[in-house]
């Protein structure tokens, strides 16, 4: 009679275990925080909190950014288009995974709230009841008496097992090259008239090609005539004319063009550097990045993300979270910073502002730029009372003034207020021509503004330079301070304070 006794007690306690899951408290809510180089981290958080708390049938509530994540509490970490999430329990154990989430951003809280759910499953699995003890019985001895076959007892109920979703399997690493085809050096005049034959996947310790030189992969140095190509490079690739590397670890310098799928080191050449990720790219002529941190270039640099500097006379980044210096600078955001005589910031600062100050000479200046950093671009004039007082006008001539200017400065806040502080110079022309002697107002302008609706009142002061070999100007009149230099240039200095508004 042991064996049903103690299926009895097996059957009992999958029922008391059924009662105790059915009845149990709700699981308390997961905690979520999300940081790293997601486009917005906020927005981020809470697409992933509304698909996990849809995946788990469970309260998600995001953290704010910077504030403790108490347990349970789910951290995901978002990285070089990489997602590493861990779990921490309310009993203290903690769980981790790393997801490669691939170049499509949209799929992004998808990915991560698949490998995200998984770890809280597995956490809940750990805490699941061993199963029931499956070993049988043993047997009664043979006894002389009737044998009594025991009672057919009903099977124990079984509790359903959880649902395991597996994360994205993420692209399998490329296979690394066989022992047997690895040489420590190569020679060659083409593939084909080499020491490697027609073996172009072969991986050398040194390559030699006098017109052209193929390897799988270079680990020191790769020397070729006019085209080195190797798939991986890990030291040194030197090339007359070309040289290519699927993967680049040190440096590559090549006569016309450079290309790498990632480089991680450096790439020179004389006419085109490319890369799909560029650590420093130098180029004669062109750089090309997906992703860069240095650019520098005799004429272009391009990159779809700037992280660090783009050093050319035209410098275009689709996204700019570094430093652009050239004469044109495009870069996308208003975090990044351009010095240029012309900057073209989508998405950041544009201003129109119309001032007049306490010399009557009003100004009309467009300002446009990211937040640190703004470019102005103005027109100005003053129209003379009566011209025929002037004694370069004879009593004919129009001496109305007229000028056009140009400007940089940084942007920042006194007392709450945002100001500019800019210099700029203008060329002063007098009457309906373009003077082409020397005519030029320098100024240091502070510019503060104060919001009214959809309109900023703005006030401020200047310290004016003039600077002219035309001592009639109507610009030269008596100042608080003023001097000459001794020579036909005229050099004249005044403080002014003027007011006006800004769109």
């Amino acid at each position: 009679m042991r064996a049903p006794r103690r299926m009895t007690k097996s059957v009992f306690g999958a029922l008391v275990l059924a009662a105790a899951v059915a009845h149990a408290e709700p699981a308390p809510p997961v905690n979520l925080a999300v940081t790293g180089d997601a486009a917005a981290p906020g927005d981020a958080a809470r697409a992933i909190a509304d698909r996990l708390a849809g995946e788990l049938a469970r309260q998600v509530v995001v953290v704010a950014p910077r504030a403790a994540c108490a347990a349970p509490c789910l951290a995901v970490a978002i990285a070089n288009g990489a997602a590493t999430v861990t779990f921490t329990a309310a009993t203290g154990g903690t769980l981790q995974r790393t997801i490669d989430l691939g170049a499509d951003r949209a799929r992004w809280p998808e990915l991560v709230t698949l490998l995200a759910g998984n770890l809280v499953r597995d956490d809940a699995a750990d805490l699941l009841p061993d199963e029931p003890d499956s070993t049988p019985a043993p047997e009664a001895p043979a006894t002389q008496g009737p044998v009594v076959e025991p009672a057919e007892q009903p099977a124990p109920a079984q509790l359903a097992p959880p649902v395991v979703v597996l994360p994205p399997v993420a692209a399998p690493a490329p296979r690394p090259l066989a022992r047997a085809s690895a040489t420590p050096f190569a020679l060659a005049l083409v593939p084909g008239l080499s020491t490697d034959l027609l073996d172009v996947d072969r991986a050398h310790r040194i390559s030699i090609g006098l017109v052209a030189g193929a390897s799988g992969s270079v680990s020191g140095v790769a020397i070729s005539g006019a085209v080195d190509v190797a798939r991986a490079v890990s030291g040194v690739q030197l090339a007359g004319a070309v040289a290519v590397a699927g993967t680049l670890t040190g440096a590559q310098l090549a006569g016309a063009v450079a290309v790498a799928g990632r480089s991680t080191g450096t790439q020179l050449a004389g006419a085109v550097a490319t890369a799909g990720r560029a650590d420093v790219e130098i180029a004669g002529a062109v750089t090309v990045a997906d992703d860069a941190s240095t650019q520098i270039a005799g004429a272009v640099t391009v990159a779809g993300h700037l992280r660090g500097l783009q050093l050319a006379p035209i410098n275009i980044a689709r996204r700019n979270d570094g430093l652009q210096i050239g004469v044109i600078n495009i870069g996308g955001g208003p975090d990044g910073d351009s010095f240029g005589l012309i900057n073209i910031v989508p998405g950041g600062r544009t201003e129109l502002e119309a001032t007049v100050d306490s010399d009557r000479i009003g100004t009309v200046m467009l300002r446009h730029g990211g937040k640190h950093w703004h470019n102005v671009y103005g027109v100005g004039g003053q129209q003379i009372a009566d011209s025929s007082d002037m004694p370069s006008s004879g009593g004919h001539a129009n001496d109305d003034i007229w000028m056009v200017g140009l400007g940089v400065g940084p942007s920042f806040h006194l007392a709450s207020l945002p100001a500019d502080l800019e210099a700029v110079a203008w060329h002063v022309s007098h009457g309906s021509h373009f003077d082409s002697h020397l005519s030029m107002l320098d100024q240091l302008r502070l510019t503060v503004a104060i919001a009214v609706g959809p309109v900023a009142l703005v006030a401020g002061g200047a310290l004016n330079v003039y600077v002219s070999d035309d001592p009639a100007t109507p610009l030269i009149t008596p100042r608080a301070m003023s001097g000459s230099t001794g020579t036909d240039v005229s050099t004249t200095v005044w403080p002014s304070l003027f007011v006006g508004a800004r769109l």
